[in-house]
């Protein structure tokens, strides 16, 4: 699994994530996602260091947004790197309808 740093301090918790991201690390990355968000009053993905991921990732990111709304807990994702970015349109996820599209800004 690519690597993470859990940033926490009054109100959201910051999660940095850190490398590539694939099928193989759904369970772990699901349980950080999850304990980040119960932990503080909100979530802020910084994806700026990510490299190669599959569509589980973004099926994993789609997921915490759904838990931390139904939570009433903010959500964002913040600097999606180039890698992110072109995984997202090869995927069809942006400019699609889901949550994370429109925080990937599409």
């Amino acid at each position: 699994m690519g690597g993470y740093t859990l940033e926490s301090g009054e109100g959201a918790t910051r999660l940095l994530l850190d490398g590539d991201f694939g099928v193989q690390d759904s369970d772990e990355l699901r349980s950080v996602l999850h304990d980040a968000l119960v932990g503080g009053d909100g979530l802020a993905v910084d994806l700026s260091g990510v490299g190669r991921v599959d569509l589980t990732f973004f099926q994993l990111l789609e997921s915490a947004a759904k838990t931390a709304g139904n939570m009433g807990k903010a959500y964002s994702l913040e600097s999606p790197s180039g890698d992110v970015l072109d995984e997202a349109k090869r995927h069809g996820i942006a400019g699609g309808g889901c949550q994370i599209s429109k925080m990937l800004g599409g």
